[in-house]
């Protein structure tokens, strides 16, 4: 499914590689951290309506190999736009769970230390009907 929606973060993001580029729907693009992701930081996927669908897939790191990825962390799914729900507890680099109903964003928050790397990679979500 393609849908719209924004990603944002407490880390900023390349000039080159903007948080827009999480949510373009090209494969090709993903957004880059001007650095590792800590306890604490987030970053937020909201929905511009709120979205009905069977799963949705949280990636991050290179497509192909598990870089420059978020973890750990908590992936947490708010369903009226103001209020979160833990969804998974224990979040790798990626992840995949079933909303009970419309959504309206996710977010995740990194519980431990950086991944050995310089930076975080965010993928697009994938959203299946």
């Amino acid at each position: 499914m393609r849908v719209a929606y924004d990603v944002t973060g407490s880390v900023p993001c390349t000039a080159r590689n903007p948080y827009s580029h999480a949510a373009d729907n090209d494969t090709r693009t993903f957004a880059r951290t001007v650095r590792t992701a800590r306890p604490g930081d987030w970053f937020e996927f909201r929905f511009r309506s709120p979205v009905r669908c069977g799963s949705i897939t949280v990636r991050s790191g290179y497509s192909a190999l598990p870089r420059f990825v978020i973890g750990p962390a908590v992936l947490e799914v708010s369903y009226d736009g103001a209020t979160y729900e833990v969804a998974d507890p224990r979040f790798g680099y990626t992840g995949t769970f079933r909303p009970r109903a419309a959504v309206h964003s996710l977010r995740l928050t990194v519980t431990g230390e950086g991944n050995g790397e310089d930076a975080v990679i965010i993928q697009d979500l994938v959203i299946m009907p």
